[in-house]
């Protein structure tokens, strides 16, 4: 084992891993949104990993779940916890961020929508995340000692078959693309990898970004499993050897899917070995072999002053400069699927489209002058999206839900089981069908910086926020937006892949000017970052 000179480390460092499995089986799990998706057993753990900096009036923690997403339910409750047991003094102190496996547990949810395919919200998997995540914080704490803190990022080369853009027809729609025949699949997303490298005198951490979906496991499984972020952590904590660990998070992964061949006996996009787990296996390997080369670097060393500063925002209420965000709204290309996950069928999706512009017609005749104002503000927002559901109005089809859909549900299963869980308290209580606010966070240290969003980011929209972060912060080499953090609330992109209405589109449910206000967002918190230091 290479020996690393702790004599000028300003920062201490320690983390800790533990299982979050087993959860319990039968179980619908999260990620593919289809009621027959169970659990039936498990195949690989899942696991909850911490890593907790300080230095100085400073402490850190980054936290990372090998579920679907973060809920703002879990974060809430993660966090209140961690305060009660005096590990933080409150929320700012915690990064939280998930591996998007499509194999995890579902139940994870206090708000409706994303819970209608499951039984609803599930204490006992709450509570076991919950317990777990509070013992790694602890854990992670009580072990810290002097560290040296590095960071490096490499590019994979454009013939590593490690991603893949799922939306090339949206991609190319995009401003700043000069010439759409060089474009391509794999060149179209962001190819770059970033990692802290974290040395300690015996024993090392590194936490990994890079954007690409957890979907190497088709919905087909009825299996647990941690996916190729799973494979690619357990790989690099077998080079780093004992005590080491390894998180591989989610950078922009909006539009980036491990799949590059599609499966004429599925009629899905699968990976280029029949067997899924194996081609788990062969993702996280590609992305571990990346990070062993990036963790040999030593050149640039995060050891001056660490700025973060983590806000909430009500993300159905933002504007500026005439640009506004409405009420979280699902549109029917949402429910068509990808092509890694197909949904319903395309003569469906043709006859809900034409019910939908249908009913949409006849409010806006029915209307009061002062309802019509407020549908055009809101379909101005929603640009070209069929929506189906307004879950900040709990509307189906422009309908107003009040305590269940009636005559659909007599046709449609999962009518049905959205009324089963309108009529418990939990969901029948809330003033909406989803969380519509959240936090958001940016970290500046030395030359690199972490934009930490509740969504998950395409590739454009994450090179335009970079610009943003870079402009307002002229000394930032290095910018990696890691989505998946704090809650969920669908996708982030830009205009111009939003007004495509492919299953990105219609799963962007803020309207097609998020992404500018995003950008206003951290732009007024970069003029505030150095006030609130960590």
């Amino acid at each position: 084992r290479r020996m690393f000179s702790l004599d000028k480390a300003t920062w201490k460092a320690g983390w800790s891993k533990k299982e979050l499995t087993p959860f319990r089986t039968p179980l619908v799990m999260m990620g593919w949104g289809d009621e027959h998706n169970i659990a039936r057993s498990q195949f690989t753990p899942l696991y909850a990993r911490a890593i907790h900096l300080a230095h100085a009036q400073t402490e850190f923690y980054y936290l990372y779940l090998e579920i679907c997403y973060i809920t703002h339910y879990l974060h809430r409750l993660i966090c209140e916890n961690a305060i009660e047991q005096g590990l933080i003094k409150d929320s700012s102190q915690i990064q939280m961020s998930a591996s998007h496996t499509h194999s995890g547990p579902g139940g994870i949810n206090e708000h409706l929508y994303y819970e209608v395919p499951t039984p609803g919200l599930q204490k006992d998997v709450i509570d076991r995340i919950v317990k777990m995540s509070l013992e790694v914080l602890k854990a992670s704490k009580e072990n810290s000692s002097p560290a040296r803190i590095y960071y490096a990022e490499r590019d994979f080369p454009e013939e590593t078959p490690v991603a893949f853009n799922r939306s090339m027809s949206s991609y190319l729609r995009n401003q700043e693309i000069d010439d759409p025949q060089s474009a391509n699949p794999k060149n179209a997303i962001d190819r770059t990898m970033s990692q802290w490298n974290i040395i300690r005198e015996h024993d090392h951490a590194i936490i990994n970004w890079f954007g690409v979906h957890g979907t190497c496991l088709s919905k087909n499984r009825n299996e647990y499993h941690f996916d190729n972020k799973g494979y690619a952590c357990q790989y690099m904590e077998e080079y780093l050897g004992e005590g080491g660990l390894a998180i591989f998070a989610q950078a922009s992964a909006g539009d980036v899917t491990p799949h590059n061949v599609f499966d004429t006996t599925m009629s899905e996009s699968r990976g280029d070995l029949a067997l899924e787990d194996k081609y788990a296996q062969k993702n996280g390997r590609l992305q571990q072999e990346l990070a062993v080369e990036i963790f040999k670097d030593r050149s640039i060393e995060l050891n001056g002053p660490m700025y973060f500063t983590k806000h909430k925002a009500d993300f159905s209420k933002l504007e500026v400069e005439g640009l506004y965000t409405v009420g979280a709204s699902f549109g029917v290309a949402m429910i068509q699927g990808t092509k890694e996950g197909p949904g319903i069928p395309t003569g469906l999706a043709i006859i809900l489209k034409i019910v939908v512009r249908l009913f949409k017609a006849i409010r806006m005749i029915f209307s009061s002058s002062e309802q019509k104002k407020q549908l055009e503000r809101y379909y101005a927002a929603q640009g070209n999206k069929d929506v189906f559901i307004n879950a900040d109005a709990k509307e189906l089809l422009g309908f107003k839900i009040q305590k269940k859909v009636r005559f659909i549900s007599l046709v449609d299963p999962v009518i049905k089981k959205m009324n089963q869980l309108l009529a418990t308290t939990e969901y029948s209580e809330k003033s909406t069908w989803l969380d519509q606010k959240a936090y958001y966070s940016l970290m500046v240290w030395g030359s690199h910086a972490i934009v930490a969003l509740p969504f998950e980011v395409s590739s454009m929209a994450s090179r335009r926020l970079k610009s943003v972060i870079k402009k307002c912060h002229p000394n930032v080499k290095s910018v990696t937006i890691n989505g998946y953090c704090y809650s969920y609330m669908g996708y982030l992109l830009t205009p111009e892949e939003y007004e495509n209405q492919l299953y990105e589109g219609g799963h962007s449910v803020f309207g097609k000017w998020l992404l500018p206000n995003i950008a206003n967002l951290l732009e007024k918190q970069s003029e505030v970052l150095y006030r609130d230091r960590l």
